[in-house]
């Protein structure tokens, strides 16, 4: 027996099962079936659910934990013939500029590695009161933007950089005393000895991790 879809109904229905997901259902899959009578309220929201649950594998399948399994995935996408972009960075409390930085990265090529640096590196570049979000955050949150195909948390920078191996090697401009030119000189002559090329991007001037950390400490 059919039914009708009505706003009023598939919210209820979303809200019953899974209150989660109620907010956003019409814009990811309700509007493909609104006023379908021969569709129900129940087939829709389980489909949605699904959906959900893609996504969700999607990102955890992005996140790898091994050094092998890094160098595996990232070879694999080099024998696909993509072009392998890798940037690196602390990405605590995500905001616009991270965003901006990382889709600007993908246009490089075709596959976007990011290294995630761990807490005690974090610490030990950025203070003892840094990291505000633990690395396995971290990590969970970089691997939700879509422009990202692969995350690793790493404690040594040039270590990632020689396990990757990639085709262009995105670096901020800001992190100039982290590490040390000397680290820097380093980690570019690796990558352009394998044949690829360094791109160092400017600051992200509208946006600052440190800013946004100062300014809710003043509150």
């Amino acid at each position: 027996m059919g039914v009708n879809l009505s706003l009023d109904k598939i919210c209820e229905c979303c809200f019953l099962l899974n209150q989660d997901f109620s907010d956003n259902l019409i814009s990811k899959v309700g509007h493909r079936f609104f006023g379908d009578s021969k569709i129900c309220t129940l087939t829709l929201v389980r489909m949605a659910q699904k959906e959900e649950e893609a996504n969700m594998r999607n990102i955890y399948d992005k996140i790898v934990g091994f050094r092998a399994e890094l160098v595996e995935r990232c070879q694999r996408a080099k024998r696909s013939q993509k072009t392998l972009v890798l940037t690196t960075g602390v990405w605590d409390l995500l905001h616009e500029g991270h965003l901006v930085y990382l889709t600007e990265a993908r246009m490089l090529g075709d596959f976007l590695a990011v290294g995630v640096n761990s807490d005690a590196h974090v610490k030990t570049i950025k203070g003892s009161g840094r990291p505000i979000i633990n690395e396995r955050q971290r990590a969970f949150m970089v691997a939700g933007f879509e422009c990202v195909d692969l995350v690793y948390t790493f404690d040594d920078r040039l270590d990632i950089v020689k396990a990757v191996e990639p085709s262009v090697f995105v670096m901020s401009e800001t992190s100039h005393a982290n590490p040390n030119e000397g680290e820097r000189l380093v980690q570019q002559q690796v990558v352009k000895e394998k044949g690829g090329r360094v791109v160092i991007f400017g600051p992200q001037r509208q946006c600052s991790t440190t800013e946004i950390i100062r300014r809710i400490r003043c509150l």
